[in-house]
């Protein structure tokens, strides 16, 4: 990620009726569906402040990764500006000890006692302030790339969640006025709408130190921690049926891989980006107006055909994020808000482009109508097989971003260009991130290396522009006719060597056919590390069957099984179905 890419809101700006916040946009579609506009119990704020308070759903699940995996980077979130111009340390110093005061997520530590983990805010006078660096000469002449690893050196070291807030302000100095301003934090404390609440408010502080004056924001109705506290006993009930039900019997996605997947995952990402042409830009916006759906239902429609393309299944199940900022009093809080939701959508009979969207929409909207409930609850509510090696419920991911503002920050006279730093990790096994303004959107593929070869993403990503053409050319056809080959793959069945221009049988003497276990050979020696069969969450590769299916035959023999020998098998689709019947 860079800090470009840290948005305000995980869901697009696009997407909300008249830039409306999510309260204001509930309150909406409370209204048009003639629900009682009365506002919700608001959450309490606790008096006496508490010495110590539970950590939200969201954050308990990043503290536990945390401690999984202690210094990790995949949960960094830096962020960081160039600025030129005279910038005055003192009021930047200032301005920050004002985002500590303001802001207690800013300011807390993490620790645990018999297991359950706990927060506490520490006062305002123990939190770290502005360090300022200058940089040695070696860095600043050695050109950008020195002074980029400089900065990536500050940005993503790690923190020690236990021993101090996971929030650090650096200034490094290259000139008399020539600064680069790095905000590292966490996740656990923060998220891409809490720093836009941080950089708008340190301009505000700032102005005001300059002026010699203390700021004078109204603080916020309620602190993170009474959040966490409410969130403990909200009445889940209604949302945790809904989820029941929507996920009932889901089946896992299955995409095939280049490479076995290791025991444990790895956090070590990969970027395939494709841009859209402007004319089927233009063409997608068309058919949103038409089919009553937004960019973001449209794109998630043809990304979740493109994956049915490539899994052979047509029960597809993607997570995706949301701001979840629904309720007024935590809209200006800083924190670690953000949900994950289940998008769940049928492609079974074979339906058109129009149908398709149609179904996305709902799934879409009816879980976007329960997204108050943390993603945490519903995986403890279905209990899905736990394994290190991939995460629960699903392991692709999409996210749909309003593209980052082009013009600058300033501070003061100091005028500021957002500094990119390259923290590209994978979450998942592949996340399509979708960014958008008014006439561009990009995708980027993330994945993981170590699943997939960039040529297997890049076919993926040609086949989901692929769909999207479908969807503006075509929406009444079914997407089994639609034509989602790339050019090569169209070649290499329909070139001078491909099956479709074979001699006639006859004119060349076809070789004798082979039987199964003959070929089956052929490919154990050829490639024994390939994927061979993949099914309810395990793979085995050539090898691995060869030498699982002859030691299954070896016990048969010993048990007195021989040629002719009868031997029932009674098991469902699975890896050890193929095991059994090699």
């Amino acid at each position: 990620m860079t800090t470009a890419q840290v948005e305000p809101s995980t869901t697009a700006s696009s997407d909300t009726p008249g830039g409306l916040s999510p309260a204001a946009r509930r309150l909406l579609e409370m209204r048009l569906r003639g629900k009682a506009a009365a506002a919700p119990a608001g959450i309490p704020r606790l008096d006496p402040r508490p010495a110590q308070a539970p950590l939200s759903a969201a954050q308990q699940r990043l503290y536990f990764l945390d401690q999984l995996d202690p210094g990790g980077v995949e949960y960094l979130m830096p962020a960081a500006w160039r600025f030129t111009g005279p910038l005055d340390t003192a009021a930047l110093s200032a301005a920050i000890g004002d985002l500590t005061d303001r802001h207690e997520q800013l300011r807390v530590v993490f620790s645990h006692q018999d297991g359950v983990p706990a927060q506490r805010v520490l006062p305002a006078a123990e939190a770290a302030g502005l360090d300022v660096v200058d940089l040695p000469p070696a860095v600043r002449e050695g050109g950008p790339e020195a002074i980029a690893a400089a900065v990536r050196e500050v940005a993503l070291r790690p923190f020690d969640l236990a021993a101090a807030p996971p929030f650090r302000a650096t200034l490094l100095r290259i000139g008399a006025e020539d600064h680069v301003l790095v905000l590292a934090m966490h996740h656990i404390v923060s998220d891409g709408w809490s720093l836009d609440i941080l950089t708008e408010d340190l301009g505000v502080c700032y102005r005001a130190r300059r002026q010699g004056r203390a700021p004078q924001s109204a603080r916020p109705p309620v602190e993170y921690t009474d959040y966490a506290h409410w969130q403990r006993g909200a009445d889940e009930s209604a949302d945790l049926d809904y989820w029941r039900t929507a996920l009932s019997g889901l089946t896992p996605l299955e995409l095939p891989t280049d490479h076995p997947r290791p025991a444990v995952r790895s956090s070590a990402g990969a970027v395939h980006t494709v841009e859209l042409p402007e004319k089927l830009t233009a063409a997608l916006a068309e058919l949103g107006r038409r089919a009553d759906t937004t960019s973001y239902m449209t794109l998630m429609a043809a990304f979740q055909a493109a994956l049915a393309f490539h899994s052979g299944q047509d029960d597809i199940a993607i997570g995706t994020v949301v701001a979840n900022r629904e309720r007024p009093e935590i809209e200006q809080l800083v924190g670690f808000f953000v949900n994950t939701l289940v998008i769940r959508t049928d492609l079974a009979g074979d339906p058109t482009s129009a149908q398709l969207l149609a179904r996305t929409r709902e799934s879409v909207l009816g879980a976007l109508s329960h997204q108050s409930l943390p993603f945490e609850r519903i995986v403890d509510e279905l209990s899905p097989e736990r394994d290190l090696s991939r995460n629960p419920l699903f392991q692709v991911l999409f996210s749909h971003s309003a593209a980052a503002p082009q013009g600058g920050y300033a501070l003061g006279g100091a005028r500021g260009t957002a500094f990119p730093i390259d923290l590209t990790t994978a979450k998942f096994d592949l996340t399509l991130d979708v960014s958008e303004d008014a006439d561009r959107i990009r995708l980027r593929f993330v994945y993981r290396p170590d699943l997939f070869e960039a040529a297997s993403v890049a076919r993926l990503a040609e086949h989901t522009v692929a769909v999207l053409r479908a969807f503006a050319e075509a929406p009444d056809v079914p997407l089994a006719m639609a034509d989602l080959l790339t050019a090569g793959e169209r070649a290499a069945l329909l070139g001078p060597d491909g099956p479709a221009n074979r001699p006639p049988a006859g004119a060349i003497p076809e070789p004798a056919p082979r039987l199964a276990m003959e070929r089956l050979a052929e490919r154990i020696r050829q490639a024994p590390a390939a994927v061979a069969v993949s099914g309810g969450g395990r793979s085995l590769t050539y090898g691995e069957l060869d030498a699982a299916s002859r030691a299954l035959a070896r016990r048969l023999r010993a048990a007195g099984i021989g040629p002719e020998s009868l031997v029932g098998v009674c098991l469902g689709r699975s890896v050890d179905l193929a095991v059994a019947l090699l």
